[in-house]
């Protein structure tokens, strides 16, 4: 095959390649807005008060092992500290019981209590802080030191500048994805949310100019998002 036949071959194909390219980014994008609109799974609501009651009691015939004393730990924490009152499980987890709860459900219901928290400033009791403090490799270890509830956790032991530093981060992060994006599902949350979100919290443990270049970059994300198309679902 000649030069000339190549470039007819390239001419032909490259359009094809492109509508290719082009239905498949609409298919995957219709795919996961699908995902999203599907009925969520049914859950059941199991009380912390019956996990803790459940391994308090085991702990006195037989050694917990690790994983279920931090379950019991980390419930406690969130009974307590959080007043989370349920956990909630797939329903056909139910008749699993205490089983059914596991470190991830835990951990969960501790990061919705924190991130429910709109003013980092109100004060913990004494004795809620001491239980944070004698808790904290393994919060720091299930939470992971580099997510917004750990930032919490520092910004209530006094380490505001970890904080700050975890929080920051984070924003640039939630920054870069959010100019990054090529359309939006008007069903989601809004992908401002994050950044707002992370935004706020800075807010008080940064400089002026921090906070001025900080609101810049909510602008630009804002503009952004205004001009992407807005992918629907065809019913």
């Amino acid at each position: 095959m000649n030069y000339t036949q190549n470039k007819l071959n390239l001419k032909t194909f490259l359009p094809l390649l492109l509508v290719v390219l082009f239905a498949s980014e609409t298919i995957f994008a219709k795919m996961a807005a699908d995902m999203a609109l599907a009925p969520p799974m049914q859950q059941q609501a199991f009380a912390v008060s019956e996990v803790i009651s459940f391994y308090t009691k085991k702990q006195n015939t037989e050694k917990l092992s690790e994983n279920e004393t931090n379950i019991l730990k980390l419930s406690l924490l969130a009974q307590d500290v959080f007043e989370v009152k349920d956990f909630k499980i797939p329903a056909y987890l139910k008749a699993e019981k205490e089983k059914a709860i596991t470190l991830n459900h835990v951990t969960t219901v501790i990061q919705q209590a924190i991130e429910k928290k709109s003013n980092w400033d109100e004060p913990l009791s004494n004795s809620n802080l001491e239980k944070i403090k004698d808790n904290r490799d393994l919060l720091k270890n299930t939470l992971h030191e580099s997510s917004y509830s750990w930032a919490w956790i520092s910004y209530q032991m006094g380490q505001k500048q970890e904080a700050k530093k975890i929080l920051a981060e984070k924003f640039e992060t939630a920054y870069a994805h959010v100019m990054k994006l090529k359309h939006v599902f008007s069903h989601h949350t809004s992908p401002m949310a994050e950044g707002e979100r992370l935004a706020k919290a800075l807010a008080p443990l940064s400089t002026d100019d921090e906070n001025k270049t900080r609101e810049d970059q909510l602008k630009k994300m804002r503009t952004h998002i205004s001009t992407l198309p807005d992918v629907q679902i065809m019913t």
